[in-house]
């Protein structure tokens, strides 16, 4: 493939990858995006339902294992009391919460906190440390355990604050903390599976559509280099097999250029009356046939035919009779050519026929035969038989290079064959073929049908009268008749 086809190539699978693999992509960034946000919320209320049982937890511990108000006793140094229990030092319980529940704990009274597993950079608790007075203000009127945010040394939380009573007057609170990134953490790992499935899908999909792309864009590809070579002439491409092998619309596509293909070739290269190569695709094989043969040293031969008296069959019973012995002679010849060459429609009535790897004898021994069965040949045409028989001229290939000087030999022994009898094949030089004309002739008349009868033209009729012709022509109507004129059917 060429650098601007690979080029080209290139720009069409990125344009399709783009339009195909970019929607999915954003699909899966919000798919994860919307996941990673619900699992969020989810496990962030979650954690907050479990901070509320935490603190009640602690809040119902205390309670029973010392009964008894809260109450401070000092003034400078101040201890913590539950009862008559000072448990300004109690952190068993409390450290046995945090490790078991992950989360940061604080007993305080007023917004002050008395007790703390909460730790600065210093390894120090994070005692007679305040409380967001708000948060205390808010706890106070509420009753009720409040979720809220919290900071700590530069860190985020998570608050659960649960009000502490003595009887019916507030005394302080629990605070129960639980890091904001943690909850993040345990979001995005939850929600990393959905992530990871999406990517292996994306990838997955995308190695999926680049094989198909890479197989839609090269039936395009070939598709379009077929054409191209048709647009510079060559019309005997073949499309490659991942387009005719295909079973969808490139498929179909591709199928329908190739009909495309040798609907032109028809027309290019094929005469539309007889089906046989026209003019130009004569010449274009016979130099094949030339170059062949001058790398090989094959011999090949050139002839030329003429069907004898084409212009009276015209004259006599029509030109669509004409064009049915156009045909039928197209048909005899074609078909004897089969592996032996090939036959062109010269023009009009004549014919090019080229023989590969056979010499003038060989080939005039095969002109031979078609010839008898022209001969042999009934054509019906509105109740009447046609005859008609052929002239040809043939002379081998290896006489000259020059494509000219080789047609212009075969056409002036065709033209000898037409000056001395017609109906004949005439392989030697002239001067060879005087000496055997009078023998030839009398095999020629001896071959013709008893009902048919071969006019020679106008010397025939200065022999008999008008009458006497009109007669012989009613008599036998297969005659052999021809002109020597070019064009479809239709001599001068």
């Amino acid at each position: 493939m060429s650098g601007k086809a690979k080029k080209t190539k290139g720009k069409m699978q990125q344009a399709v990858l783009s339009r195909t693999l970019l929607p999915m992509i954003i699909m899966g960034v919000i798919i994860v995006i919307a996941v990673l946000v619900g699992y969020r919320t989810t496990i962030k209320e979650e954690e907050c339902k479990n901070l509320k049982i935490v603190a009640y937890s602690i809040s119902s511990a205390f309670d029973e294992m010392y009964p008894g108000e809260y109450r401070l006793v000092g003034d400078r140094l101040l201890s913590f009391y539950k009862g008559d229990v000072d448990i300004t030092t109690e952190y068993d319980y409390i450290e046995h919460m945090r490790q078991a529940n992950g989360v940061e704990i604080s007993i305080a009274m007023g917004n002050t906190r008395i007790l703390s597993t909460l730790k600065n950079e210093y390894n120090e608790r994070a005692i007679q440390t305040s409380i967001n007075a708000g948060v205390v203000s808010e706890a106070n009127k509420s009753k009720e355990p409040i979720i809220s945010t919290a900071y700590n040394e530069n860190t985020k939380y998570y608050a659960c604050y649960l009000p502490l009573y003595n009887e019916e007057d507030y005394a302080g609170l629990v605070e129960v903390l639980k890091p904001v990134s943690e909850v993040d953490n345990e979001a995005w790992n939850s929600a990393l599976p959905v992530f990871l499935i999406t990517c292996i899908c994306v990838i997955v999909t995308a190695l999926i559509i680049y094989k198909y792309t890479d197989r839609f864009v090269g039936a395009i590809e070939s598709i379009s280099r077929f054409l191209q070579s048709m647009i510079s002439g060559n019309l005997s491409n073949e499309m490659p097999k991942n387009v005719t092998s295909r079973n969808d619309e490139l498929g179909i596509t591709g199928k329908t250029v190739v009909n495309m293909q040798n609907a032109i070739r028809v027309l290019v290269e094929r005469d539309p009356l007889t089906g046989l190569f026209n003019r130009r695709c004569g010449n274009a094989r016979l130099r094949k046939i030339q170059k062949y043969a001058a790398v090989s040293g094959m011999p090949y031969a050139v002839a030329m035919g003429d069907i004898d008296f084409f212009k009276k069959v015209n004259d006599t019973y029509g030109h669509e009779a004409g064009d049915m012995v156009l045909k039928r002679v197209a048909e005899i010849i074609n078909k004897a050519m089969v592996g032996k060459g090939f036959v062109a429609r010269w023009g009009g009535e004549e014919f090019l026929i080229a023989f590969d790897k056979t010499d003038k004898e060989g080939a005039g021994k095969e002109l031979n035969n078609i010839l008898n069965q022209i001969r042999s040949m009934v054509i019906l045409y509105k109740d009447m038989n046609i005859r008609v028989t052929m002239s040809f001229g043939v002379v081998d290939g290896k006489m000259s290079n020059e494509f000219g000087t080789l047609l212009n030999a075969a056409d002036e022994k065709l033209y000898y064959a037409k000056e001395h009898g017609r109906n004949q094949v005439v392989v030697k030089e002239p001067e060879d073929q005087e000496a055997d004309n009078t023998e030839e002739n009398e095999e020629v008349v001896s071959q013709v049908p008893e009902q048919s009868v071969v006019i020679q033209g106008a010397d025939f009729g200065a022999m008999i009268d008008d009458g006497v012709v009109d007669e012989i022509i009613k008599k036998f109507t297969d005659n052999v008749i021809e002109e020597e004129e070019y064009g479809d059917n239709n001599g001068e």
